[in-house]
């Protein structure tokens, strides 16, 4: 096996987030995933623009959340009509989209930073 020169006491802990702001994201994976209540989007994004180009970004978006649907498409350029949308025309769009700094209580209880989409911006 490898052995692996790295000193653990100079590698911090976790990483930093983005700032909040707006930024340029590429849809680099998506998964339909099923929730307790409805189906849902699970959303990697990269960052495609500026000195954070390539860092990521994650969302879910529910199926039962219409509006936030509609953002995403209208910013991805798709048809927002009555015919409704594939997931798959999401794949590799650009949307933009005003990202966050939120957190979460993780299962021991702890308060955990994270980033957050608020939501999703159209020209």
């Amino acid at each position: 096996m490898p052995h692996i020169d790295v000193n653990f006491d100079e590698v911090k802990e976790g990483f930093d987030l983005l700032p909040t702001g707006v930024y340029d994201l590429r849809v680099s994976s998506l998964e339909v995933k099923t929730g307790p209540k409805a189906q849902y989007m699970k959303i990697e994004f990269t960052v495609e623009n500026g000195e954070l180009v390539g860092r990521k970004v994650w969302d879910n978006i529910s199926f039962l959340t219409g509006w936030k649907l509609k953002e995403i498409a209208k910013s991805a350029g798709l048809d927002v009509g009555a015919g409704g949308m594939d997931t798959e025309d999401l794949q590799d769009k650009i949307v933009k989209a005003s990202v966050i700094e939120d957190s979460y209580k993780n299962e021991s209880g702890t308060i955990v930073p994270k980033n957050s989409v608020k939501n999703y911006l159209s020209e």
